[in-house]
């Protein structure tokens, strides 16, 4: 399945529904993930726009990521519990079509690994933290979830994915990020060094895998089309075989003034090169043939 998290072009309106049909004619092809974001305090689905596409792209998934709370201990306040059941409710209400909840994206560098550092809290009440809301989505029987643990796949952390584990039966997806960088330019090592680390560590071991981001920052503009072309080499073998889904990160990253913007470099200056390559990737055989 081909995705993206689409957003950030100005001559577009800036709402989840519109940003993401831009991309897919950008692209010249719809996708099949479209993916959101949902921040402590808020729930999955708090904006209509997001409702809009799920209702109207029946040939398409949502992707949520959605942080329930800002420090997982606090999933036991009352406020918590009551937001965990609306959002159960919510995604429940869509019961004609599969949500995929991914709950706390990329939670390494919000881990508090030592008592002098702040954080969301530790390993072991990350992982609680996704029980209960587990729990609570099962009470409230909202049967077409599919939750999804992502990992940023940056080495920094390796030592703690394992321990930020929710359980084998509490995750159906396994995510990770592919970013690469100038230190990180190979697509196909970037992927290697998530699939080494999670068969080693014994984590999600034949649960579907899915890219939920990827792109590349600060590498100049050449290195840009460079790794989204090894990205479309990379499908041709057989290293791609287990990956289900990709989705790129259309959209302003954290990096530098212009973002990972499909259609611009790091400056936010245009590169049409940079949207041809990603074009490429997308007409691969291995995605539908959706080509418009």
């Amino acid at each position: 399945m081909l995705g993206a998290r689409a957003a950030g072009y100005a001559t577009v309106p800036d709402n989840f529904d519109a940003q993401h049909i831009a991309h897919t004619r950008r692209i010249g092809r719809p996708i099949d993930l479209a993916h959101a974001f949902a921040g402590p305090g808020q729930v999955p689905f708090h904006d209509r726009y997001t409702v809009n596409w799920t209702r109207n792209h029946t040939d398409a998934y949502l992707v949520h990521n959605w942080k329930p709370v800002a420090r997982w201990a606090d999933i036991d306040s009352r406020a918590a519990l009551d937001r965990v059941r609306v959002a159960a409710r919510r995604v429940k209400h869509l019961r004609y079509r599969k949500i995929h909840i991914v709950v706390h994206h990329e939670p390494e560098n919000d881990t508090a690994v030592a008592a002098a550092r702040k954080g969301a809290g530790t390993p072991a009440a990350y992982r609680r933290m996704w029980r209960i809301v587990r729990e609570i989505f099962d009470e409230e029987q909202c049967t077409n979830a599919v939750f999804g643990m992502a990992y940023m796949n940056y080495p920094k952390w390796d030592s703690i994915v394992a321990d930020l584990w929710p359980g084998e039966e509490y995750v159906d997806w396994v995510w990770c990020n592919l970013y690469g960088s100038a230190h990180r330019p190979d697509p196909a090592e970037n992927l290697d060094h998530f699939t080494t680390l999670r068969n080693a560590s014994g984590i999600g071991v034949g649960k579907p895998l899915g890219v939920i981001e990827w792109g590349i920052h600060s590498a100049g503009r050449s290195a840009a089309v460079d790794y989204i072309d090894a990205a479309t080499k990379l499908l041709d073998t057989e290293a791609a075989d287990e990956v289900k889904a990709w989705m790129v990160f259309d959209s302003p990253g954290a990096h530098d003034e212009g973002g990972l913007r499909l259609a611009f470099d790091d400056h936010g200056n245009a590169h049409p090169e940079k949207l041809a390559a990603y074009r490429r990737f997308t007409a691969h055989r291995r995605f539908r043939c959706h080509v418009q």
